[in-house]
């Protein structure tokens, strides 16, 4: 019963921004058109230069299990901190409706 009210509750905060954000966003896509654009730009000049990089590594003649340790280390080291900050959140948040 509380898992269909909590749905429901969802539900209806997610409409509700929905329909609050639906103008806002039609308003910014017809005054500034060019937004979309800058950010397709964007978009290609991040692949453009990802496309850059097995080449400027093959330069280096780095062995393929070092540049794996590499991104895994630092894949690691970023997504550990906010993983762990979620889990405390929520259990700060459980603790807190928890009668």
């Amino acid at each position: 019963m509380i898992n269909a009210i909590l749905k429901g509750i969802f539900k209806l905060v997610i409409a509700l921004v929905n329909v609050l954000l639906t103008p806002i966003d039609t308003l910014i896509n017809s005054a500034f058109p060019s937004i979309a654009n800058v950010l397709d730009s964007i978009g290609n000049f991040f692949n453009q230069i990802l496309s850059f990089i097995p080449w400027i590594l093959s330069w280096f003649h780095l062995p393929s299990y070092f540049i794996t340790f590499v991104v895994g280390y630092w894949v690691f080291k970023l997504s550990v901190p906010i993983v762990v900050h979620t889990v405390k959140l929520a259990i700060k948040w459980y603790d807190k409706i928890k009668p």
